[in-house]
This record gives structure tokens, C-alpha cells and sequence, in this order.
């Protein structure tokens, strides 16, 4: 159910300091929206009770013992609800992770029918390819190859900082999402905190339907919830298109900007540059949630 308009409540948080984004630097480029499809197997977590509902802040202090490790995807997740509420607490401290949340945001998905049919999905944050910016030139790549590095560290901050206004609604892993201010989620809270050591995602979303609450886990609130986490898959080859394709509109080395015909500035002619690392294997992973009854 998608309303025209809600209200809701949200609670951004960004580390201000911009030298936490000096590791996205060479990783920002143009991307490929693949979804994978979730692996063989699924994972079985318990939620525990949350007495006296939680503050969305970022914080892991609630949190101390009910994390669960997910080992493939480098995550700690955790899990809690009371009668009303689904608490989700994400933690990462590995660069690359933190580094594909950040370029691409992430996406949560939620079924209450026993699988893992991707039947209503949160992709938040959008990340900085998610934000939509100037007309024609979405992350601001234009900018970016000519301010130097504090500037564009500066600029990343900045965007990513306000990619944190929208978010999008799926309902299908093949379909362009619904776009929606944050506040337009009655009921449903979320939080980004970004560290250089550490990404902090926390998630409040009502578990049944209701008129306050269009925006839920289910149309019924149920025994047990599959969860989803994923990250968008980047291909090498469709980047390297991708930067082609811009090199091309810009024109010929000797445009202004520095770069050689195909490429990257600095870059190999027709390349992505020596220093561009292979894309990493995006988050994939899927838990069955027993809920919590209250004690």
C-alpha cells in the first residue's frame, strides 16, 4: 500500500569528518543494478524481546550479546521486536563493505510468508550513485575530476550526507523503486552512522500493516520474518562502458578535465586505471527470523 502522502519520523547521523571517505575515492564510478537472488540455505536467527521500545540513534549499547556474525559477508546482525515493532541492528568494520554501503547504499528486504520472495524492500541509504544531484550529472562526477583531494573528500561527504533524505521502496528486484522523502515512513525509523573504523545501521519498522502504518513487514504480523541484506552488484565491464560513455560526451583528451580517451583521468587509454580494485562480491544474505513473544 503506497499513500500519497505520510508523515514519519527520522534520525540521520554522519561522521563529519570527510577523510572517512578517502577509501570510496577510487571505487566511485558509474554502476550496474544486478540483484542477486540470495543463496541455498537459509540461516535461522532468534529475535529477543525489546522492553520499552529503542532510541534509533546508531548505538550498540542495547545491542551487547545479541549480535549474530555473518562470517561470508563480513556483518554482525541482531535482531530484536516487541508487539508492535521489528528492531534490526547492522554492524561492519571491514573497508570493502563499508565501502559499497557507502557508494551503493543498502537494501533490506522482508517477507513474513516463510521465503524469499523479494515482495517489499528498503533500499537505505541510497548511497552516493543513488543520489540524484544536478540534472545530468547525478554524483557529480563532472565536478570531482577537478578539485583535488581534500575537495573531492569534501564533496563525497556531502553527498552521501544527502542521499540520507530518500530513500527507495521495492517491491520487485526488477523494477525502478518508488522514491519517497524519509518522513513520508509513518512508523518507520533509520539511522546511518559512518566511522573510518566502522558503518552502524539501525532499523525500526512496524510489523503489520495498519492505516497509521502503511509501510510494514506484512500485511499480518507473523511468527517468523525472512530478512534480506543486500548490497547492488557492480560489474567491471559495465562501469568501463559506463566511463566510456562519459569520456565520449566530454570529448577528446584536452577537453579540460585531463582525461585520456576512454578512461578515467590518469587513466589507461580505454581502462579503468591500474589503481582501480576489482568490484567486491556484493552483501548477500538472508535469515530466518523467529520472533519474540513478550515475557
Amino acid at each position: 500500500m503506497v499513500p500519497e502522502k505520510a508523515t514519519g519520523v527520522f534520525s540521520p547521523m554522519m561522521a563529519k569528518n570527510p577523510a572517512s571517505f578517502s577509501y570510496l575515492m577510487p571505487c566511485l564510478l558509474a554502476i550496474s543494478i544486478a540483484l542477486g537472488s540470495g543463496c541455498a540455505g537459509t540461516p535461522s536467527v532468534h529475535s529477543t524481546w525489546m522492553s520499552g521500545g529503542l532510541a534509533i540513534d546508531g548505538g550498540t549499547e542495547e545491542w551487547k550479546g545479541k549480535y549474530t556474525t555473518i562470517a561470508d559477508d563480513q556483518l554482525d546482525v541482531a535482531v530484536s521486536n516487541d508487539d508492535t515493532y521489528l528492531y534490526l541492528s547492522l554492524i561492519t568494520a571491514t573497508r570493502e563493505v563499508q565501502q559499497q554501503v557507502l557508494r551503493e547504499g543498502l537494501i533490506v528486504w522482508f517477507n513474513n510468508g516463510g521465503n524469499k520472495d523479494k515482495v517489499f524492500g528498503i533500499h537505505y541509504p541510497l548511497g552516493v550513485m543513488g543520489y540524484r544531484g544536478e540534472a545530468g550529472d547525478p554524483v557529480g562526477m563532472e565536478r570531482l575530476s577537478t578539485l583535488d583531494r581534500q575537495q573531492r573528500l569534501e564533496l563525497l561527504a556531502e553527498r552521501f550526507t544527502a542521499s540520507l533524505d530518500e530513500l527507495e521502496i521495492l517491491s520487485r528486484p526488477d523494477q525502478a523503486g518508488l522514491r519517497l522523502a524519509v518522513t513520508d515512513m509513518p512508523g518507520v525509523e533509520m539511522v546511518v552512522v559512518n566511522s573510518s573504523s566502522r558503518l552502524t545501521y539501525e532499523l525500526k519498522i512496524p510489523l503489520q500493516e495498519s492505516a497509521a502504518h502503511p509501510y510494514a513487514v506484512g500485511e499480518k504480523r507473523a511468527d517468523k520474518v525472512t530478512l534480506g541484506i543486500q548490497t547492488i552488484e557492480l560489474s567491471r565491464e559495465a562501469m568501463r562502458e559506463q566511463m566510456r560513455a562519459l569520456a565520449a560526451e566530454r570529448g577528446p583528451a584536452g577537453d579540460g578535465y585531463g582525461r585520456r580517451p576512454g578512461g578515467m583521468p590518469g587513466s589507461r587509454p580505454g581502462g579503468m586505471g591500474r589503481g582501480m580494485p576489482a568490484p567486491a562480491d556484493p552483501i548477500d544474505t538472508w535469515l530466518q527470523v523467529k520472533l519474540e513473544s513478550a515475557r
